[in-house]
């Protein structure tokens, strides 16, 4: 439960009654929205009723407040299963991808499929974000598997996950249970990416 803040000039434009258009756009989710009643006035959108878990608590959340016109979101769900893991929300900035959001939060690009799904069906396109639009961030693993591949070095992995070649040194680190040296790597070796965690859940 709580009041959650968002860009209301950015979003999904609402046309008709605001109340109305919010319900149906709700209601009109692949989720389970059945219990779920939807107020709104002066910018604020009020979301009540039962939902069976805390990840579609979120996604109503997100669902209402991606929307022009909506400045808040006060969330009084009763939760049946809150047990779930806790994510960050990130506001998506100009220029902004999945992978470059990715890089941003997890600290390397090839972990948008997380972020991708974790905001279905709120989004059905990675293309679809826009800049003001808040995004689930799932907890991120601790490090990603890597196969090394002919002509590889350590240096091209670490361009090819983070963009930056000198990552090697990280990445060397990490595998320090298989690597003497970071010049010698192995075809078909797999190795350790290192990930950074989302910095601070949403309360």
């Amino acid at each position: 439960m709580g009041i959650f803040d968002f860009v209301s000039s950015a979003g999904r434009k609402i046309t008709g009654d605001a109340a109305t258009v919010l319900a149906e756009n709700l209601h009109g989710l692949d989720l389970p929205t059945d219990d779920v009643e939807v107020s709104f006035h002066d910018g604020k959108a009020v979301l009540s009723g039962k939902v069976p878990d805390r990840e579609t608590a979120e996604k109503l959340v997100l669902a209402l407040g991606n929307h022009e016109g909506v400045g808040q979101v006060e969330e009084t769900l009763e939760v049946a299963d809150d047990s779930g893991p806790a994510t960050t929300w990130v506001t998506v900035q100009k220029g902004d991808t999945l992978s470059g959001i990715s890089l941003r939060i997890y600290g390397v690009y090839h972990l948008y499929n997380m972020i991708f799904g974790a905001n279905q069906p709120l989004i059905q396109d990675a293309d679809e974000i826009f800049p003001g639009m808040v995004l689930r961030i799932p907890p991120g693993p601790n490090s990603v598997p890597h196969t090394v591949k002919k002509g590889e070095t350590l240096s091209k992995i670490a361009k090819w996950w983070t963009g930056d070649a000198s990552f090697y040194k990280a990445i060397f680190e990490a595998n320090r249970d298989q690597l003497d040296d970071p010049n010698k790597i192995e075809i078909g070796q797999v190795l350790k990416i290192p990930c950074k965690q989302p910095a601070q859940p949403i309360a």
